[in-house]
């Protein structure tokens, strides 16, 4: 069981963490505190879902506290305190709102702007036979 757990969280767990986990399964409650989350990872992970374009960045976060219990009908597993330290780009939220991808650097970013600020160039006159 201690083996089975350990490996459970270090999977479900490890790659959000900073520094990963240190999981000493001997005793019960298992108590881990103040975890430090990794923020590139999980931010790759919002980024993924949401195709990139989301207004949310993960600038830091931690988890207070994740208890796991084991009773007779399972593994009771609560986590609490959690902090995610979010910043806004209304930009970014605007090309969210609208399906318009991220552009892929700041030369693009500027450049999609002022495509998008610019009028539409005038239809072409027709000509006379």
């Amino acid at each position: 069981m201690e083996a089975a757990l350990r490996r459970f969280l270090q999977n479900s767990l490890g790659d959000y963490v900073s520094g990963g986990l240190t999981v000493d399964a001997s005793r019960f409650p298992l108590t881990l505190r103040d975890l430090r989350l990794n923020e590139r990872k999980i931010q790759t992970e919002i980024d993924d879902d949401s195709g990139g374009a989301t207004p949310f960045h993960l600038s830091g976060g931690c988890i207070g506290c994740v208890s796991v219990d084991v009773g007779w009908s399972g593994v009771e597993i609560r986590v609490t305190d959690v902090v995610l330290n979010l910043s806004f780009s209304p930009s970014r939220a605007v090309r969210w709102a609208t399906g318009q991808r991220e552009p892929k650097d700041a030369g693009d970013a500027e450049h999609a702007s002022a495509e998008a600020a610019a009028p539409p160039p005038p239809a072409p006159s027709p000509v006379a036979p």
